[in-house]
């Protein structure tokens, strides 16, 4: 998983499926692109940010 951190520009969060290679685009969050995958599972935490507003997280599971 990568995304541009604390970054305002280039903000696009992605998921890199090691077996098949293929990469999934979670989503984007300027000034705080920083998505976490779970250690020993694929639940993932994807910060969503609006403007000014504190940063939230949808949770979820990679396919």
């Amino acid at each position: 998983m990568w995304g541009a951190g604390s970054e305002a520009d280039n903000a696009d969060m992605y998921a890199l499926n090691l077996g098949s290679r293929q990469i999934l685009f979670l989503g984007n969050a300027p000034g705080y692109s920083r998505p976490t995958i779970a250690q020993d599972s694929d639940a993932v935490m994807v910060p969503v940010t609006n403007g000014m507003k504190a940063v939230s997280f949808r949770v979820g599971m990679l396919d």
